[in-house]
């Protein structure tokens, strides 16, 4: 592409800070390897300007003038944990690029020789002027499994462990329900946050529950008995095939058929814990 229509910059900063006026009448910015997923605040202004339709430009010494926003943005990195993708989020498409032609300097010299000349963009040109693109929304964008990827890499640790406990129910086959109370299962998430989560931020029971809740993870009435004894007590189930509903965000599900309630008692006999929670249902 002309340089006067785009630019490729490894700093966030130089183009979203004091003095962007390199971004001015740019078509393409290219940020390479410039995207740190630590710099929240950075990272918001980058998905403002994605949307917004608009830009202040200023440039060194000059007064500030808004103009139209034709930019598009390309964020290119070998680095997933540079990636600012979380759940839900709608502005960015993700792929990865294929490393089969790596090294492969004689390949590319023909690919060159043949793209970059006039015949070739008047060829291009014209393709991309008889495509229909009546029904083209740009903001509709694909979810790729990468992306899914990239969001369970930025979630919070309590996503993370239960992504962890789904690969468990994978690799076993278990596609059973399992019902404990709220503390039960936020002592595996500590427990997984010290040993193998390699996590050292550990929450409190309160926000446990509320992102549970948040994923989808509710807690449901049951009746159970204890040493006998009937009633209802609220419950967590998880199961395969809840983890696989709960976290299409961030994996890619596998259809293992929908386990049933058929609200019967549970009996849970001594199997509980000091506190008198069940410890496995």
């Amino acid at each position: 592409m002309n340089p006067s229509l785009s630019i490729t910059c490894p700093d966030m900063e130089k183009l979203f800070s004091l003095f962007n006026g390199a971004r001015m009448g740019k078509i393409l910015v290219v940020l390479d390897e410039a995207v740190d997923s630590r710099d929240r605040g950075m990272n918001n202004k980058m998905k403002n300007f994605v949307t917004e339709e608009r830009i202040q430009i200023e440039a060194k010494g000059k007064d500030i003038v808004e103009v139209r926003d034709f930019s598009n943005y390309v964020i290119i990195t070998n680095n997933d944990f540079a990636s600012i993708i979380e759940k839900n989020e709608r502005r960015y498409i993700c792929l990865v690029a294929s490393d089969h032609r790596v090294g492969d300097k004689a390949y590319f010299k023909i690919m060159v020789g043949k793209l970059l000349n006039v015949e070739a963009g008047c060829h291009i040109f014209h393709w991309l002027l008889r495509r229909d693109i009546s029904n083209f929304d740009v903001r509709d964008l694909p979810k790729t499994e990468y992306k899914k990827e990239l969001s369970a890499r930025q979630t919070d640790n309590v996503v993370k462990w239960i992504i962890d406990m789904h690969e468990e129910l994978l690799a076993s086959g278990d596609s059973n329900e399992t019902s404990m109370l709220s503390p039960v299962w936020y002592r595996l998430y500590i427990k997984w946050c010290r040993e193998r989560g390699g996590e050292s931020k550990i929450h409190s029971l309160a926000v446990f529950n509320n992102i549970m809740n948040k994923e989808g993870f509710t807690v449901r009435e049951k009746k159970i008995r204890v040493n006998g004894v009937r009633k209802n007590t609220k419950l967590r189930v998880i199961s395969r095939d809840i983890l696989e509903t709960n976290l299409s965000d961030y994996i890619t599900i596998n259809p293992v058929g929908h386990a049933s309630d058929d609200g019967d008692d549970i009996d849970v006999g001594d199997d509980v814990d000091d506190d008198g929670c069940p410890l496995f249902l």
